[in-house]
């Protein structure tokens, strides 16, 4: 707490006020109680982070509010460079940030296989490696590990707007919060410089609630990820297809299938698609691949429409229960490692006609409902983002 106050100190700007919230039987030291600027409350709430951080949040009197863990640093200019992101129309900002150990020893940067790029950054006197943070995208915030890190701040206005963090959350009221500020259009400005550095030791959250951040990731991906799809297709000016969707197209999407008269897009799917290449930002395929006859002219077709960065989320029968075969109609057969040839370039390779590349975002089987379970009728939920120039992967993307 003594050198996350100093970090505060030793701001560029000095009419900041740090509001602590004290709990789980920890005090403040008495000299940094003290300065003025420091505002301590004790804690009644609920022993959850969204609801500590909400409580910190309702007694903060500035119009921006920013996050600083307890075992923390910011960088000398860090407030500077909040304050005019703010005074350039910001919502929300964050920024690259470094990780430092014991005695601020550097830790090694995170892997550039999952697409991290990183630089070197020298406080006070040490060369620590900065991560560069992801865009604050659909594809990104689909999980934790790509979502907004810290430094992260808002405007007061829009965090009261938004509902303040979820107090019921015990771990990932962050990404919670950063999430329902994307699909809220929430204006979202990334500062590519160093403002956060962060302590590493044996008590971090990370390492001590990882499964529950594991989980409640999972949870949020599930509650949100149509949505933010959606809504990055409809920020970019694309289209929103269902594939044989003559009967139940969903609102919002255009229906695309052989028997559709004038209500979409008439198109036999095992020829050449009528649609425009690169123009869909959702392609939405429900109970379809398994009707038509050729997988790999199916994924290609799926890839030449869609955008790079496009979401392709498909539902499908397995070939590892009753309900891929029962059905007379079914001429393809999927399960969840099919989809290992059109994402990873050791399985690809042996289908040469294939020109297609995808990253997976999720791929599971599952049974969606209880009569699916009893009659032994799995599914297979896979949701793709097609690959190609003007899309930054990042996560686990097999070459």
């Amino acid at each position: 707490m003594r050198e996350t106050y100093q970090s505060l100190v030793a701001q560029t700007v000095d009419n900041w006020e740090w509001v602590v919230v004290e709990n789980n039987g920890g005090r403040l030291p008495e000299d940094i109680h003290a300065d003025p600027r420091v505002r301590v409350f004790s804690s009644n709430a609920p022993p959850t982070i969204g609801a500590l951080k909400s409580e910190a949040c309702r007694h903060a009197r500035a119009p921006w509010l920013v996050e600083l863990d307890s075992d923390d640093l910011l960088t000398p200019r860090a407030l500077e460079h909040i304050g005019q992101a703010f005074d350039q129309g910001a919502e929300f900002v964050f920024s690259n940030f470094a990780e430092f150990g014991e005695d601020f020893a550097p830790i090694p940067p995170f892997s550039a296989h999952y697409g991290w790029k990183s630089y070197e950054y020298e406080y006070r006197g040490r060369k620590l490696n900065a991560m560069r943070a992801p865009a604050a995208t659909a594809q990104n915030l689909r999980l934790v590990e790509w979502a907004p890190n810290h430094v992260r701040a808002f405007t007061r206005d829009c965090y009261l707007r938004m509902g303040g963090h979820n107090i019921e959350r015990v771990v990932v009221d962050d990404h919670d919060l950063c999430v329902r500020m994307y699909l809220a259009g929430v204006k979202m400005h990334h500062v590519n410089k160093c403002l956060y550095l962060y302590r590493m030791h044996p008590h971090n959250t990370v390492k001590t609630h990882w499964q529950l951040i594991r989980q409640g990731t999972w949870d949020i991906y599930n509650r949100h990820y149509w949505a933010m799809a959606q809504k990055w297709a409809d920020d970019n000016a694309l289209s929103k297809l269902d594939l044989g969707g003559a009967y139940h197209v969903p609102e919002g999407y255009t229906p695309v299938d052989i028997q559709i008269g004038t209500r979409g897009i008439q198109c036999d799917l095992n020829r050449t698609w009528k649609i425009p290449s690169d123009s869909v930002g959702v392609l939405r395929a429900h109970d379809v691949f398994e009707h038509l006859k050729n997988p790999i002219h199916t994924m290609n077709e799926a890839y030449r429409v869609l955008a790079p960065g496009g979401f392709l989320m498909v539902h499908v029968p397995s070939s590892n229960g009753k309900g891929a075969f029962c059905d007379p109609t079914h001429v393809s057969f999927w399960n969840d490692l099919s989809f290992e040839y059109y994402t990873n370039r050791l399985y690809s390779k042996f289908i040469p006609r294939y020109v297609g590349r995808f990253q997976k975002s999720r791929v599971q089987e599952w049974f969606p409902t209880p009569w699916h379970q009893e009659n032994k009728v799995p599914y297979v939920e896979a949701h793709l983002i097609k690959l190609g120039k003007g899309y930054r992967p990042y996560g686990e993307v097999l070459i």
